[in-house]
């Protein structure tokens, strides 16, 4: 028989050294069912590849990604995140325009409204891209996410490929794996796809029916600097209050 949610949502807990008390003493129990002890050592075994790297490696890979991108957006990253701020501004107003009732929408809807994959900053598709010569990110972009998967998966102790990775799995459908990907960034102040994390982990939330949770993050982002998500939580959080 399938694992419930709860089940996924306690092993998760136990990866991330969330639980204590009862929690825990559930936990120890649980592991006594050979379905629920697989599950564990299959997503230890993924949570290990992505962490991995030893602290002092994370930290020098932090400081060179700092180096190489400084506090001031690239004109590249500054146009892509204007476009999707005007798209969300001319989305709005055409909402307005034609809806005749302010019918809330049901978490499905809303999922669909507000998702989109994260843009390709690193490796963009161009006119001379061939298909056989394709890098992940560039098979990332064209949405071919299986085989961009399958590059990624190598690579999962740099950050970007991690991070794009857990996008493939997401745009794919799956939101479990995609989950785990982003609560490691999500807890990362130092990240850049630290605040990104946050906003799709809500957007799997909503997905998912766990409305109380996308709450609390999209409540976070409602409070931060960024242009995009912060008018988008305002929307959401609107639609699920």
């Amino acid at each position: 028989m399938a694992l419930s949610e709860h089940d996924i949502n306690l092993i998760d807990r136990a990866l991330f050294d969330e639980l204590s008390g009862d929690g825990l003493q559930e936990f120890e129990a649980k592991m006594a069912d050979p379905e629920f002890r697989e599950e564990w050592k299959m997503r230890q075994s993924m949570h290990a590849v992505i962490v991995q790297k030893s602290r002092a490696e994370m930290k020098a890979e932090l400081q060179s990604i700092e180096n190489q991108y400084p506090t001031t957006p690239s004109p590249r990253k500054l146009f892509i995140w204007l476009t999707i701020l005007g798209v969300a501004i001319v989305s709005t107003v055409v909402y307005f325009l034609f809806s005749t009732a302010a019918t809330p929408k049901t978490p499905e809807q809303l999922f669909i409204a507000y998702y989109e994959p994260y843009p390709n900053e690193v490796d963009p598709l161009t006119k001379s891209s061939s298909q056989q010569h394709m890098s992940a990110f560039q098979l990332y972009e064209s949405k071919d996410y299986n085989s961009a998967i399958a590059e990624f998966v190598p690579n999962l102790t740099d950050e970007t490929a991690r991070w794009y990775f857990g996008q493939s799995m997401m745009a794919t459908g799956d939101y479990q794996t995609a989950e785990d990907v982003f609560r490691q960034f999500s807890r990362s102040g130092d990240s850049e796809f630290a605040i990104h994390a946050t906003y799709y982990l809500a957007l799997i939330y909503i997905k998912e029916g766990r409305i109380n949770e996308a709450k609390e993050f999209l409540e976070k982002l409602a409070v931060s600097e960024h242009p995009v998500y912060k008018k988008r939580s305002d929307e959401l959080l609107g639609q699920l209050n």
